[in-house]
């Protein structure tokens, strides 16, 4: 495993980045949207930033992200059939208070999941997490099975 010239994230043992993706999506499993919008995102940004990948790494998120997030937020506002507080209401479209915080719920998740695993990517060679898995007696077929499934 070649770590030198790389920055602190990069440094970090595979597993060890691995656990904190896992611990971040359970996180944001049980914590509400502000978690992910406000503590997770910006700090996989700035993560990002002090590894010097800020730009590949933005990219890769807003062009994973932009068009799922904003096609489940709309539809999750517009669906609510709550009886929440009306915030706007034009024809057809209707945006309730209960359908605001839903659609951030839902699209959390989704930043959570993506901001994370896109950074695990840019910080970590795919060889240096295969050997880190199979140093710990990981099933060969397992670390194949999963080495096939990230070069797709």
């Amino acid at each position: 495993m070649n770590r030198a010239n790389k920055g602190l994230l990069s440094q970090l043992y595979p597993t060890t980045k691995f656990v904190f993706l896992l611990s971040a999506i359970l996180l944001g499993a049980i914590y509400d949207w502000k978690f992910g919008y406000f503590i997770i995102l910006p700090l996989t940004m700035v993560l990002a930033l002090f590894e010097g990948k800020f730009f590949p790494f933005f990219k890769k998120v807003v062009a994973a992200l932009i068009v799922f997030v904003v096609f489940i937020f709309l539809f999750k506002v517009m669906l609510d059939n709550s009886d929440s507080t009306i915030l706007f209401q034009w024809q057809f479209i209707t945006i309730k208070t209960q359908g605001l915080i839903d659609g951030f719920n839902q699209t959390s998740i989704l930043v959570i999941i993506a901001a994370t695993v896109i950074l695990f990517f840019e910080t970590t060679d795919v060889e240096d997490f295969m050997i880190s898995l199979q140093q710990m007696n990981v099933s060969h077929l397992v670390s194949y099975v999963f080495l096939a499934t990230l070069q797709m």
